[in-house]
């Protein structure tokens, strides 16, 4: 659910963007490229959004593209919205990332009229991700994918904002039931338990009262043969390695286990 484009609003949203990052003591951290100002364009209409029944601010239509949000026409008004404010662009290139472009810009004055243009709520939320994540691309790109509209989404799926309802909880259908045992068959249990226990103490107190280095040998006796079998049952049934090629359904993209915190 979106308004129409607000074309104003995006570009003085970018502008601030770049000037939040400007004011950031670290000079290292004050450039942005293009992925860092299109994700910092989309958590400003997340937390718009969420005070306002999926209204985003921009009202861009954002899209599940490759792996994260976006938006063609917003990344095409990036170069002319911040060469408004006479932002410093650098062209760069890198064997690993190929030709890449960031922009800076450091100015008080300039900050607080665009800051003045904004909704309450994202002139105080969103400086507080520029802050924390800055230009640091990994850690933004994870925070941004598992915002709610992401996990909703298939790829190529229009963005929905509306915020999530929390899912009621959900009673497990089978309940598992231990087998109950005789009091012969318990009483034994306990005592191979007590007998296992007792003789992983007494090795612990035999290293201990040692004042040389020993190699401690276990008694590989039936005792201890039993305790380790009983260890391992509790983790229930081996599983059985087999090969196969996996197939996975598209429809993992919808499935609540993506966005279901109870499951």
């Amino acid at each position: 659910m979106s308004n129409n484009i607000d074309h104003n609003k995006i570009d003085n949203l970018l502008q601030f963007i770049l000037l939040e990052a400007g004011r950031d003591e670290d000079f290292k951290s004050r450039s942005l490229g293009e992925i860092h100002l299109i994700k910092y364009v989309y958590l400003a209409d997340l937390k718009f959004a969420e005070e306002n029944n999926g209204q985003t601010y921009t009202g861009l239509p954002w899209r599940f593209h490759h792996f994260g949000p976006w938006e063609t026409s917003l990344w095409e008004k990036i170069d002319p919205a911040l060469k408004k404010i006479n932002a410093e662009k650098q062209e760069l290139s890198s064997d690993k990332y190929g030709n890449f472009v960031r922009w800076q810009l450091s100015d008080d004055v300039l900050y607080e009229e665009k800051r003045k243009n904004l909704p309450f709520i994202i002139k105080v939320t969103l400086p507080k991700y520029i802050q924390e994540f800055c230009n640091y691309t990994p850690e933004l790109l994870h925070f941004v994918y598992a915002t709610y509209p992401m996990l909703k989404a298939a790829p190529e799926d229009v963005l929905d904002f509306m915020p999530s309802i929390q899912t009621p909880i959900i009673e497990p259908k089978d309940k598992v039931i231990e087998p109950k045992l005789t009091p012969r068959q318990i009483k034994k249990r306990k005592e191979k338990i007590l007998a296992f226990k007792s003789y992983i103490k007494k090795q612990f107190e035999n290293k201990k009262d040692s004042n040389d280095e020993v190699e401690v040998i276990p008694n590989y006796d039936e005792t201890f043969f039993e305790g380790l079998a009983w260890l391992d049952s509790l983790a229930g049934e081996k599983i059985k390695p087999i090969q196969a090629d996996a197939v996975i359904s598209d429809n993992v993209w919808k499935s609540k286990a993506r966005f279901d915190e109870k499951l």
